[in-house]
């Protein structure tokens, strides 16, 4: 049985941590507040937050197609994967926050380079949120989850948000998130 337990915050607050299996280095660190549902039991209502989030933890990093996507086309394109399979925080737009006509100096992008990039972006988006916001038991979730994400899996910058995200979880600090949320943004990936 993996270590569970209880840490008392000094705000008075509760919260309830517990460490699982995961696919990438073995293990991931699940924070609750005491009294919430703790796992994930098969008759806990799963969002589709948390499912699209999940589904990027089991997806692998293969290659992406090459189609080529033009700068007005991005944007459209974008949204549509965006909103389709990657979770994002409340109140943001990954895709939305992309320059898409200014990228690769208006040439086009190709359809794997653009869902690279909105993978790194909603992951950045997730650092930011967390670094600012109290989370929910589903955000905590989801935060969880992104270094398993495809293309932070295995990497040595998954390593480092998943460190970041166990800091942050267990007892609040926000630094080390916030400085990989600048690393995360709009990765140069041009041809």
């Amino acid at each position: 049985m993996l270590p569970r337990g209880t840490l008392t915050l000094d705000d008075g607050r509760e919260l309830r941590i517990e460490i699982v299996r995961s696919s990438g280095d073995g293990r991931a660190l699940l924070v609750r507040e005491a009294g919430e549902q703790f796992g994930r039991s098969r008759g806990a209502p799963r969002t589709e937050a948390i499912e699209r989030s999940a589904a990027l933890t089991r997806a692998s990093r293969e290659e992406l197609p090459d189609e080529p996507v033009t700068p007005a086309a991005a944007r459209a394109v974008a949204a549509a994967i965006g909103a389709a399979e990657f979770p994002q925080p409340p109140g943001v737009d990954s895709a939305g926050s992309i320059d898409w006509e200014g990228r690769c100096g208006g040439d086009a992008i190709t359809l794997g380079e653009l869902h690279e990039l909105l993978e790194l972006t909603a992951a950045r988006d997730w650092l930011r949120f967390a670094a600012r916001h109290r989370l929910t038991a589903e955000q905590r979730l989801i935060l969880s989850d992104v270094p398993r994400w495809p293309r932070l899996r295995d990497q040595p910058l998954g390593d480092e948000v998943a460190a970041a995200v166990a800091a942050l979880l267990a007892d609040g600090d926000a630094e080390p998130i916030r400085a990989l949320a600048d690393r995360l943004s709009r990765p140069a990936a041009c041809r």
